[in-house]
């Protein structure tokens, strides 16, 4: 049932930050993994949620960025009067300890927080599941806020009205290149991994080899946790690059006359006979008749 739930690389990262724990003794490790990781380090479309200029903006980009660097967990932003709370919610909740992994989310986030809330922590609450008093205090020591223990969800809190600040841009951000994503900087972030590998492939040469592992580390994911989310949303990423690799044939069959040989090796085709079976798969017709019938 539960491998139903989630792919299993997302349940091994979750088994490790608990083994991690009990092997060293350590309750506290998610924050001190947290404390030492930015939250841009969490890929490039964290980086680009973060380039916001209000907190509402930065929330809201962080809620569409999740879907894309895993599916084991998403965000949602509450407002209750004049407490707004950033809850975590995980697929696989209630079945095992997710303290650790979650304080590894929510701790870089409390520096983020603080951009706006004029470094105010006394604000700022973190929630955590299963942890006792004890351990609350400890894990305040290290990210230097509020900790509740025993709350219902890991999330963390502060003041509404601190989602309408603004802030200028942070100084991370002259260090950080958002060049792998300069489409959203005039769109919104994509709502399915699908279109994620859509946009990243966009912006690629197609005759070079577009191999799963270096677009899976420009979103922010490993390959295989990529694989396992395209496959949830019912493709492959080989049968991406293929359509996208049509596509672009495609149009440079309708605007140019290019001979076909030498199109099939622009959109990464080095056999011909290879190409010809794709485009028939794709478009129910050669690319021949499909250059006349887009002429005609």
């Amino acid at each position: 049932m539960l491998d139903a739930l989630m792919p299993v690389p997302f349940q091994s990262i979750i088994h490790t930050f608990t083994d991690a724990s009990m092997l060293l003794g350590d309750r506290t490790i998610g924050a001190r993994i947290g404390v030492a990781m930015p939250a841009q380090a969490f890929g490039p479309y964290m980086a680009f949620a973060l380039a916001a200029n209000d907190l509402a903006g930065v929330v809201s980009r962080a809620q569409a960025y999740s879907r894309l660097h895993t599916n084991g967990v998403a965000s949602h932003l509450m407002v209750h009067g004049a407490r707004a709370t950033w809850r975590l919610t995980y697929a696989i909740e209630g079945t095992t300890d997710l303290d650790n992994h979650a304080l590894h989310i929510i701790v870089p986030l409390i520096a983020v927080l603080r951009e706006f809330g004029d470094r105010d922590a006394d604000q700022i609450a973190v929630h955590i599941v299963s942890g006792y008093a004890p351990d609350a205090r400890a894990i305040e020591a290290i990210v230097g806020s509020r900790v509740v223990p025993r709350s219902s969800a890991h999330a963390v809190s502060f003041p509404a009205a601190w989602l309408r600040r603004r802030r200028p841009a942070p100084k991370w951000a002259e260090d950080v290149s958002l060049d792998a994503l300069p489409q959203y900087l005039q769109v919104p972030l994509p709502t399915s991994l699908v279109d994620a590998v859509r946009h990243a492939l966009a912006g690629r040469p197609l005759e070079d080899t577009v191999d799963l592992e270096s677009i899976a580390a420009e979103l922010g994911r490993a390959g295989r946790t990529l694989q396992h989310g395209l496959a949830c949303e019912g493709v492959s990423y080989r049968d991406i690059v293929r359509n996208v690799r049509i596509e672009r044939a495609i149009q440079m069959l309708a605007e140019s006359n290019r001979p076909i040989a030498e199109i099939a090796q622009h959109v990464g085709y080095t056999d011909q006979a290879n190409f010809h079976r794709a485009f028939v798969a794709v478009t129910g017709a050669t690319p021949k008749q499909h250059r006349k019938a887009s002429r005609s």
